[in-house]
């Protein structure tokens, strides 16, 4: 088990994401979880319907809520 494998990681995607697709994500977050040893506890994956390659407000939101919650 890696050292990494107990930080907090939020993980948030776009499934219109054309520039990086939505499977790589997919991916990345199963290498976490299997490969690194990241727990469920401390790996969230948020999956936005129709965001593209981009940022909006309902992703601004679970990022303030997450930081809140391993800051405090």
């Amino acid at each position: 088990m890696y050292a990494a494998s107990h930080l907090p990681i939020l993980w948030c995607h776009g499934t219109a994401d054309e520039e990086i697709p939505i499977s790589y994500a997919d991916d990345a977050v199963a290498f976490l979880r299997d490969s690194v040893g990241t727990s469920s506890s401390n790996l969230q994956f948020r999956v936005y319907h129709d965001l593209g390659h981009a940022i909006h407000d309902n992703e601004l939101n679970d990022i303030t809520l997450w930081l809140q919650t391993i800051l405090e």
